[in-house]
């Protein structure tokens, strides 16, 4: 099957666009539609999008942003959306699923993103990539180009994006990596779901042999150009999936050196598999990055006017 397939797009409903009080001649709209894919879970299953807009209406240019897994403040989405405005680019905040108004009630902004029930967090990661596809029908349908900045969870949704749809022809990952059973295995964040699945009696040699499998798996992608039904179905939400797919275009990637959270060699893994990426090692931890923050805006800036150019 073509990527596309294992995240079908649909027609955009409910469509709505507000404004809000924008700053410093930066115009900004709330946008919402309903999810053509839904959860069952009313606040969720309405997307909603911010849209920073540039002072010129000629623009053409358009960068769509993804905030991290859990994340409590979009401060850095909107630092990055608003120096991209000032600059000329229209800049489009998403997003994810189950985070911020997104959230259902009584639930922590993510919580509900990744669970240890597999089917629900594989739905959830579906309807992300999904929505984003139906959010690039409105950007292309006002003639702009799209490019793509993702920051941890949103770093590794952007890779598979970009091997997905064709029309985020650029992009920016910041703390990204692939091969989720690798992170989720020898990343910190992981050893929760770890010791869940141990207790299942599931064990590393269990894990070492699904790493061969996927192994596996991605090459018979290479070969044939197309994606065979998975063995394992988290191995669709994969960004070594979409690689092969992804290869032509360009991506920046940015990684700290002291992250315990995306390993690595899971980071070198993708790299490779995308054909060799221009890449910026910060001397940071997962979380510790943001104080690099001028440095990465700056860099993010430099990358779209060259590649929009």
């Amino acid at each position: 099957m073509k990527p596309e397939d294992v995240f079908p797009k649909g027609k955009i409903s409910s469509f709505r666009e507000e404004e809000l009080k924008g700053c410093l001649n930066i115009k900004i709209n709330r946008i919402t539609f309903n999810s053509t894919f839904p959860l069952n879970y009313p606040k969720n299953d309405r997307v909603v999008v911010y849209h920073y807009q540039p002072q010129k209406n000629d623009i053409k240019n358009a960068v769509v942003l993804l905030h991290g897994w859990k994340s409590i403040c979009l401060s850095f989405e909107k630092l990055i959306a608003f120096s991209l405005a000032k600059r000329g680019f229209h800049a489009f905040i998403f997003i994810l699923p189950f985070h911020f108004e997104r959230t259902p009630k009584n639930r922590k902004s993510g919580e509900l993103f990744f669970t240890l029930d597999r089917e629900h967090t594989s739905n959830a990661y579906k309807q992300a990539i999904i929505d984003l596809r139906n959010l690039a029908d409105f950007i292309t349908e006002k003639g702009l180009r799209i490019g793509i900045v993702g920051s941890s969870l949103g770093a590794v949704a952007l890779h598979t994006l970009m091997g997905v749809d064709n029309r985020f022809s650029q992009g920016v990952s910041i703390l990204g990596g692939g091969n989720i059973q690798r992170i989720i295995w020898e990343g910190i964040l992981g050893r929760f779901v770890v010791s869940h699945l141990k207790k299942q009696g599931i064990t590393k040699k269990d894990y070492l042999r699904a790493l061969e499998e996927f192994e596996s798996f991605l090459l018979k992608i290479r070969k044939t150009g197309s994606i065979p039904e998975p063995k394992w179905h988290w191995f669709f939400l994969d960004p070594l999936t979409y690689a092969s797919f992804n290869k032509p275009r360009k991506v920046l990637m940015i990684n700290g050196l002291c992250d315990l959270i995306i390993p690595k060699k899971s980071v070198l893994e993708l790299n490779r598999a995308l054909g060799g990426l221009e890449m910026l090692w910060l001397p940071a931890s997962h979380f510790t990055i943001y104080i690099f923050l001028p440095l990465i805006i700056a860099k993010i800036i430099q990358y779209f006017e060259k590649e929009f150019h």
